[in-house]
């Protein structure tokens, strides 16, 4: 009976292994080797694997090629990670109003506001002429090196001498009269705040019966000119997106510094000959602002808007014989890795088609663009179509270095048309948040308008005072650390 079991077993295990190819090994030793080595060389190719993610990852940052068997990134999004909230929304902050975007986006105000003139203050620089000869087969590299930040700082209106002699000469005339106190900057952010979700915030604080708002910090991001902020979901930048240059923040850092040097590439040295008052801000880039009083017939209440406008440069209209005032916007394009720019063929073709499909991915941006030259009477409004510099292939991409392809030159009301931008609209919009503020403030008192971020509402609220609290009480801390260490070295 043993014999025969013992048969069977090994039958059973003859059965169980056939079809294999090698014999079990029943050695431990061998068996420990065996399982080493298998080890060893899967060790090694995780290690090869990893190394080449590594220099794919970083020649894409760079905006380089990746290795040439490295497989191709889908890069489109179901779902787009969005920057957190410039300020927090406590659950215990008062909230004046919500405005969702259905209840303004129909708004109209029944008449254009009236504007007066307060006065041209700066000269600007004169216009140069050669930025419309420019074309996708003779671009222009731009000097972004040489752009200087506070050339192109937006002084708040709480440092402006002028806006505060203006405010004075406006408030004793009608003293109960609500006067809304802004920049351009900040008007335009409130007139299409219902078009992006991008986060931002601005400040308010009333004094008498004078309502100022104002940009305390950067942080506030309303400066900052976002990359297909209203495209296509897929088609959008995310925060989650690989390659760091590709994410929402960095595509608008990279946008808004090439702006600002297509601004600067739009000016010659030479200075208008434009009879102004004295720049109120000498230490900055040269340019030319407008002081305008706009009356406001709102839903509920009638008040008046001050305004500081901005012109980057005149030209000399020879029909006239004078000079024009102009505004100047860079408009970046959107690339993802291992595509080529499509405006170096499409603008070459169809430039109005290109500007239309831009209007589609970027109409925050490109209304705001509309409104800041319509507020200032602006006679021309130039839009620079800026590309990445493409490096030793087609789709590579050099996100530090950019070019100009085209300049499409514009009567803003025309272009306005073209888009089905109404103006009557964009200040009905801002009419709602003027109103909550006037309804709900009292003097002295502080507020913010705010975009929580990837919201189609915005919030005017009471001023949040823990923040300021938190930096109060690390500054505390911080001083009573320094005194205890000199205690101690005493």
């Amino acid at each position: 009976m043993e014999w025969l079991r013992s048969t069977l077993e090994k039958e059973k295990d003859e059965d169980a292994h056939k079809g294999r190819g090698f014999e079990v090994v029943k050695d431990e030793r061998r068996q420990k080797a065996f399982e080493n080595e298998r080890a060893k060389t899967s060790h090694k190719a995780n290690a090869q694997n990893k190394n080449r993610f590594n220099r794919n990852a970083a020649a894409m940052k760079r905006g380089g090629k990746r290795g040439k068997n490295a497989k191709r990134v889908d890069y489109r999004k179901k779902d787009v990670v969005g920057l957190p909230s410039t300020v927090p929304v406590n659950t215990g902050v008062v909230v004046y109003a919500e405005l969702q975007k259905v209840d303004v986006q129909k708004k109209m105000l029944a008449t254009l506001p009236q504007c007066k003139e307060y006065g041209l203050y700066g000269q600007p620089f004169v216009y140069d002429s050669n930025m419309n000869k420019v074309s996708c087969a003779r671009p222009i590299n731009l000097k972004e090196t040489e752009v200087k930040e506070e050339d192109y700082t937006t002084f708040n209106i709480m440092a402006d001498a002028v806006i505060k002699d203006i405010m004075k000469t406006v408030a004793s005339k009608n003293p109960d009269r609500p006067l809304i106190v802004t920049t351009d900057e900040l008007l335009s952010v409130l007139m299409t705040s219902h078009i992006g979700d991008h986060p931002w915030h601005i400040n308010v604080v009333r004094f008498l019966n004078s309502f100022l708002l104002t940009k305390e910090d950067a942080e506030s991001l309303v400066d900052v000119e976002w990359v297909s902020e209203t495209a296509p979901v897929k088609d959008r930048p995310s925060e989650d997106m690989p390659v760091e240059s590709e994410r929402i923040m960095s595509y608008g850092t990279e946008s808004t510094k090439a702006h600002k040097a297509f601004q600067m590439a739009g000016c010659t040295p030479s200075v208008a000959q434009v009879k102004t008052e004295k720049n109120p801000f000498p230490k900055t880039q040269r340019r030319m602002y407008r002081y305008r009083l706009f009356s406001i017939k709102g839903a509920n209440r009638e008040y008046d808007v001050l305004v500081r406008c901005t012109i980057d440069a005149a030209e000399k209209d020879a029909n006239l014989n004078q000079f024009v005032f102009i505004r100047l916007f860079g408009l970046l394009e959107h690339r993802t890795p291992d595509t080529e720019s499509a405006w170096r063929k499409d603008l070459v073709s169809n430039a109005s088609t290109t500007m239309m499909n831009a209007f589609v991915l970027n109409s925050c941006k490109m209304t705001r663009w509309v409104a800041l030259s319509l507020l200032a009477d602006a006679s021309k409004i130039n839009i620079g179509f800026l590309a990445r510099k493409v490096g030793k292939r087609a789709v590579e991409s050099i996100p530090t270095e950019h070019q100009i392809l085209k300049v499409e030159t514009n009567d803003p009301r025309n272009l306005a048309k073209q888009l089905h931008i109404n103006m009557a609209h964009l200040w009905a919009v801002a009419d709602s948040i003027f109103d909550a503020l006037v309804s709900n403030m009292e003097s002295g008192e502080r507020a913010r308008v705010v975009k929580p971020s990837g919201s189609t509402k915005v919030l005017v609220m009471e001023y949040n005072d823990l923040d300021d609290d938190d930096e109060e009480e690390e500054e505390e801390e911080e001083e009573e650390g320094e005194e205890d260490e000199e205690e101690d070295d005493n």
